[in-house]
């Protein structure tokens, strides 16, 4: 796996070296997952991946930027090319500088390594539990149109010149089910979500009971 930091700091030293007198890289690297269940069977699983480099130079007071999502050697060294050659074509600013580290940074909680542990049949397995759930509250609910898991994890990195080096994780997990209820000629819909930082405080039972409730 390609890692952010090396990367980032492979990109301030070409910028330095090109002459600019301050940088700035950016790197995130996400992934999502979604599953869709229908009547207990996977419709579908859809993984998607999403990558990318924000390069930011200040010389003489002008700044450039440039982005790639490509993160090969080659590629950086062009955005730093173009960023140096964006920087040339502003107005400079005298006030214009990158900030330095901070003297400390909050502790957040983003990041649940269960989301990542969990195994996919048993994400599969909370979204016909709530498709269960939906259809055991009202035998009115005759239609599921959409029962779904999803997670997504993202990792950022941010290094600049001036001392800043950060890197934090973070990472979410939720349910959503669709479904309509009919009575005669009378049809009604509901719709209910739960999304969480944490994988085990997903209830999938009360997200199915909720959306039925709401048809009712």
């Amino acid at each position: 796996m390609v890692d952010l930091m090396d990367i980032a700091r492979f990109a301030l030293e070409r910028a330095v070296a090109l002459g600019a007198g301050m940088a700035e890289a950016y790197l995130s690297a996400e992934k999502e997952l979604t599953i869709e269940v229908r009547d207990g069977r996977v419709e579908t699983m859809k993984l998607a991946r999403d990558r990318g480099l924000g390069l930011r130079v200040v010389q003489d007071g002008r700044a450039g930027f440039a982005f790639t999502t490509d993160l090969t050697r080659a590629a950086v060294e062009e955005i730093v090319r173009q960023a140096m050659g964006n920087a040339a074509s502003t107005a400079p600013d005298p006030y214009r500088v990158l900030p330095g580290p901070a003297a400390a940074y909050p502790q957040l909680d983003l990041y649940d390594p269960a989301i990542r542990q969990a195994t996919v049949e048993e994400k599969i397995e909370m979204a016909r539990q709530m498709e269960r759930a939906a259809r055991n509250v009202d035998p009115r609910v005759k239609i599921i149109e959409t029962a779904a898991y999803q997670d997504a994890e993202s990792e950022v990195t941010l290094v600049n010149s001036r001392g800043i080096t950060s890197r934090y994780r973070s990472a979410y997990c939720g349910l959503y089910v669709s479904l309509v209820a009919t009575e005669g000629d009378d049809s009604q819909t509901g719709f209910a979500l739960d999304y969480r930082l944490h994988y085990r405080e997903l209830d999938p039972r009360k997200v199915g009971q909720e959306a039925a409730r709401r048809a009712g």
